[in-house]
């Protein structure tokens, strides 16, 4: 039950739908007098639901400043050095100090320090 606390997770779903990628081209060429040869072409590609990582523990929105100027009082909040109560369950981790940042508190995972998964919502052009 205790597997990776204190440190980063990265959660993989096995059910994820393959990544697929497009290919076309197209090309004209025409003869021109003086035995010129003028061709053009137009290459394209398109891969479709490539993974983006996506962080599942962001700093919730009511803890974030909505002031459009630097907001050094909410700064000051969400990075102030408090107790850390994972101390001393997890020795040799990241969380492993007596004083925490308050905003590794505030995650909605705050016994691991970053909480990824990959989605397949990417593509390109």
């Amino acid at each position: 039950m205790g597997t990776n606390l204190g440190s980063s997770l990265n959660v993989f779903d096995t059910t994820l739908p393959h990544a697929y990628m497009q290919r076309w081209s197209f090309s004209v060429q025409r003869t021109l007098p003086k035995a010129v040869l003028l061709e053009t072409s137009y290459v394209g590609n398109r891969a479709t639901r490539t993974t983006v990582s996506q962080q599942l523990d962001a700093l919730p929105a009511e803890y974030l400043s909505t002031s459009p100027l630097r907001d050094q009082n909410t700064i000051n909040f969400v990075t102030a050095q408090v107790s850390n109560p994972f101390h001393p369950l997890l020795p040799a981790t990241g969380l492993a100090g007596a004083n925490v940042a308050r905003s590794q508190l505030l995650l909605h995972y705050p016994q691991f320090t970053s909480l990824t998964m990959d989605e397949p919502i990417g593509f390109t052009w």
